[in-house]
């Protein structure tokens, strides 16, 4: 089964008798309806049959556009650093082990002695 939509060309609404040949058909299922368009599942050969019975009538396969998902999307895995903190880790590293690297050990050679 398809869904189809039917849409009236013609002026001012749609027809009260060819909305109740529409629902009325067998194999046909109305799903919507407005002033000037019906939605209806059905399959090829019956939504076709269909469409050659109602004068003034254009009739579509219904067209479905996916909407973008607005969640944002984590770039990377959970747990992982974020892109571009691995220089600023490097960087802080690197000050650690210089502030670490001017520090002298006391020499016990001098004081105390005589």
């Amino acid at each position: 089964m398809q869904r189809y939509v039917f849409r009236f060309t013609g002026l001012g609404a749609a027809p009260a008798a060819d909305l109740e040949r529409i629902s009325s058909t067998a194999g046909v299922s109305v799903i919507d309806t407005t002033a000037r368009m019906v939605l209806v599942e059905a399959s090829a050969a019956d939504g076709s049959r269909l469409a050659d019975t109602l004068a003034g009538w254009v009739c579509v396969p219904e067209q479905t556009v996916p909407l973008p998902d607005p969640r944002p999307r984590p770039s990377a895995a959970p747990g992982s650093p974020p892109p571009g903190s691995q220089g600023i880790r490097s960087a802080s590293s690197r000050v650690r082990g210089d502030r670490r690297g001017s520090r002298s050990k006391p020499s016990g050679g001098s004081r105390g002695r005589s």
